[in-house]
């Protein structure tokens, strides 16, 4: 039943609706991902988890064995850096005919996976934090990040690289690829050829070294990158482990390779016109990483701050005597946050009040040409207290704070409180939005004469 339509029908609802989920829950489930991963308590987790997964991996090996008529005649476990490794021995599918059917079956354990990612992902989303989430998060990484990039990469020995060359029909493809890639190279040095045991034709030749230079290429960039995550997560420990990892993985095999070559009788006779090529080589690969620019990326830890335009000032020094946003609390341009009492301004604007009504009534006691002048002094100072008073009302009215843009209220630390006395200019708190906030971070000397060389992206992780 499990390798039939109503299988893959299944197994498609189950992937699709894993994906669906995934987009949906992206960023919880995404954020500070190597951290999460690579944390010693989730470490645990994942050594206890990994295991349990690969047994169904292997599970479904051997079902798709038994289903298509092959044997599983040993079934066991080894143990990989003190982590035991279930493993079936399907080799008996070397005899099925089809090709498709040996592709499927070698094929089937990273369908397992997936299917087991999508529904741990499903009951992922619906969990809350705690041991169990924990659990479904490492299923999730295993099946999806540790499949994609190895088990289910073809340009690593794993699973997908033998359903590749069985689906193109290149047995061996690997190793006939690399030992077409060493023939070039000797060619190239000058260095002799020997028989030529490779039977392909000139298209099966291009299409094996192109894939071995892709598998080398790969092999070195998924080194790399392990070492820069394990650097980069683990401290101190981290940098000894990525060193051995470059070491192990790339510098200790190659440099074997090569002594070995010095060491052989090619070498010997040919010393000469091997140094001048190598030299040649070295010297143009020199020229081109000196002439075509590398991509350089520089990380720096940032501060996630509010700029000026959405800080919040008093335009009027008073007493505070109502808050009508809370924290949190969504605003549009125009809504009251703060109303003040400007006690000085209101007591001065009632004098001014005052001394105008007292203008007013000698100003209609005068009359008669004798008192003109007198009479033209009055309207002046009625005119001039009215422009002051009117200038100290709109500044009364600035008592009350509105949101000048839509976001949502932050108020300062410590918030302000009812009968808080606060000055002119004194910040109240930031009207927070994405198109108001910045980030703050400090670079070394060193990155920033980088910068100053230009600038061709930003990302934020």
């Amino acid at each position: 039943m499990v390798f039939s339509q109503l299988g893959l029908l299944v197994w498609l609802a189950l992937v699709v609706a894993g994906i669906l989920s995934a987009i949906e829950h992206w960023q919880p489930l995404t954020e500070n991902l190597s951290d999460r991963a690579l944390s010693p308590s989730n470490l645990i987790i994942l050594a206890a988890v990994y295991p349990v997964v690969k047994l169904i991996h292997e599970l479904a090996h051997a079902l798709g064995a038994r289903r298509f008529g092959g044997d599983v005649n040993q079934v066991g476990i080894m143990f990989l850096v003190f982590v035991p490794m279930p493993y079936v021995d399907a080799s008996d599918i070397n005899r099925f005919r089809s090709h498709s059917v040996r592709s499927l079956v070698t094929l089937a354990g990273i369908f397992a996976e997936f299917a087991i990612a999508a529904v741990a992902l499903l009951l992922w989303a619906q969990t809350d934090p705690g041991l169990w989430r924990a659990i479904l998060f490492n299923i999730v990484f295993i099946c999806t990040v540790s499949t994609v990039f190895f088990n289910g990469n073809p340009l690593l020995k794993f699973d997908a690289y033998y359903a590749l060359a069985d689906i193109t029909q290149t047995p061996s493809l690997g190793t006939r690829g690399q030992k077409l890639l060493e023939r070039w190279g000797r060619r190239l040095m000058g260095l002799s050829l020997g028989a030529d045991a490779e039977t392909a034709g000139t298209s099966a030749r291009v299409w094996m070294g192109v894939y071995a230079a892709a598998s080398a290429l790969y092999r070195i960039f998924i080194t790399f990158s392990i070492a820069l995550l394990v650097a980069g997560t683990i401290p101190h420990v981290g940098q000894i482990l990525a060193v051995w990892v470059i070491i192990g993985g790339l510098v200790w095999p190659n440099a074997k390779a090569l002594v070995a070559l010095l060491r052989s009788p090619d070498v010997s006779a040919r010393r000469g016109l091997f140094a001048l090529r190598l030299g040649l080589v070295l010297a143009a690969l020199i020229a081109l990483l000196a002439v075509v620019p590398a991509p350089s990326r520089s990380t720096a830890v940032a501060v996630v701050t509010n700029g000026e335009r959405a800080a919040v000032f008093s335009g009027v020094e008073g007493r505070v005597v109502a808050l009508h946003a809370k924290a949190g609390q969504g605003l549009r341009p125009g809504d009251l946050i703060v109303t003040l009492d400007p006690e000085n301004l209101s007591v001065e604007a009632e004098a001014i009040t005052a001394r105008i009504e007292a203008a007013m009534a000698k100003l209609r006691g005068s009359g008669g040409d004798a008192r003109a002048g007198i009479t033209e002094v009055l309207r002046r100072e009625v005119l001039a207290l009215e422009q002051s008073r009117d200038e100290l009302l709109a500044r009364v009215a600035m008592g009350e704070i509105p949101a000048h843009a839509e976001g949502t209220w932050m108020p300062e630390t410590p918030p302000l409180r009812e009968g808080q006395f606060i000055s002119r200019g004194e910040r109240s708190g930031w009207v927070d939005a994405p198109r108001s906030r910045r980030l703050v971070a400090h670079l070394s000397q060193k990155v920033s004469r980088k910068i100053e060389r230009g600038v061709s992206g930003v990302d934020l992780l």
